[in-house]
């Protein structure tokens, strides 16, 4: 690596790392707390490109890329024990149901959820049953009632907002950062590396956009933007598998909104 590319490196990894200990700060992480984890993804991460160079993942190789001993690398081999999945498959399902609310017969028409009675035939309970796996429909309609996804009256479910975002600070709402944030870096990293196909990624943004435009833009980029990702996810519908077909894949897209406040020096 060129001094120069070792150089932008470093202030790329610092661009990304900013934002990143800020939300780790915020929420009582100590840097002894990230180092550690830093250092079991660094393990990892080592492990899975020598993989993908068809190579031996060794202690011995790990600690050479690495440069960590391997000593170290053995223990943290060892301690891999701790997984996050139980948040992420949690929010899986709530995402799939509400994506089903609205796109299935007979639970919605026209791209519009129907307001469903709790248990029965066209229920709300059926809706789980058939499309959330083993999760109860009394535990959805809470996940979704403490989300403001739903409201309640007369024994009957109305959605009222299809975008899902749990209210409080919680893991699994942490989680949900984390994974979209992962998602983009991967992106970029398969974009870099030059791999074919590219995937889509492209931006618009302004530096010199008058302050009392900006609140008309970002109402208008919320509209515009929900109802696009309102239209991919009708389309994904349609296109789905049964849950443990082989040719299942995943896929994504994120759409996000910038505002960093006034800017006093722009280069």
């Amino acid at each position: 690596m060129t001094e120069k590319l070792f150089t932008t490196m470093q202030q790329v990894s610092a661009l990304v790392l900013r934002p990143l200990v800020r939300l780790l700060l915020k929420h009582g992480v100590s840097a002894q707390a990230l180092e550690a984890e830093l250092r079991a993804v660094i393990v990892s991460e080592g492990k899975q490109v020598l993989e993908s160079q068809n190579l031996k993942p060794s202690v011995s190789a790990i600690a050479v890329l690495t440069g960590l001993s391997r000593k170290e690398v053995k223990r943290l081999f060892d301690s891999q024990s701790q997984t996050h999945g139980a948040e992420e498959d949690s929010r899986n399902r709530v995402v799939k149901i509400i994506s089903a609310w609205c796109n299935e017969a007979p639970y919605s028409e026209d791209g519009q959820a129907k307001a469903l009675p709790l248990a029965g035939d066209s229920s709300f309970a059926e809706l789980v049953r058939r499309f959330s796996g083993d999760m109860t429909a009394s535990a959805m309609l809470k996940i979704l009632e403490h989300a403001g996804n739903v409201s309640v009256s007369d024994d009957t479910v109305t959605l009222v907002k299809r975008e899902y975002l749990p209210l409080a600070t919680s893991s699994e709402r942490l989680m949900l950062f984390g994974t979209d944030v992962s998602e983009i870096m991967e992106t970029i990293e398969h974009n870099l590396d030059g791999k074919s196909p590219a995937r889509f990624q492209r931006k618009v943004s302004s530096h010199l956009v008058h302050r009392d435009a900006v609140s008309k833009f970002a109402e208008l980029n919320a509209k515009e933007s929900m109802a696009l990702l309102e239209r991919y996810d009708a389309w994904l519908s349609k296109h789905e598998v049964d849950e443990g077909d082989p040719d299942a894949r995943y896929v994504a897209v994120g759409i996000y909104y910038a505002d960093k406040g006034e800017v006093t020096d722009v280069h």
